[in-house]
């Protein structure tokens, strides 16, 4: 995955039910906002996630969508997080 990041020219694209706000998963969060900031125009970002598993804790605890808002603040047009209900 890391490579893929660090590889990308144009999209980087995540389909996942959740992706955990654990020291690995803050830690991929950390090199995709920092492959977003090495090139211009950066590659599009999308997230695709569960709503439900994706935002349990939000907004009083840390949770898969809130490690994201950042990249979204920081990128507002090239970041795009879709979260689905089923």
């Amino acid at each position: 995955i890391i490579s893929g990041i660090d590889n990308s020219q144009r999209r980087i694209s995540f389909a996942t039910l959740y992706l955990g706000t654990e020291d690995f998963e803050k830690r991929l969060v950390n090199r995709l906002r920092e492959r977003l900031h090495r090139s211009s125009p950066p590659p599009r970002l999308h997230v695709h996630m569960d709503y439900m598993r994706g935002t349990r804790g939000f907004p009083s605890e840390e949770s898969s969508a809130s490690l994201l808002i950042p990249l979204v603040e920081e990128h507002p047009e090239d970041v795009h997080v879709s979260l689905y209900m089923t």
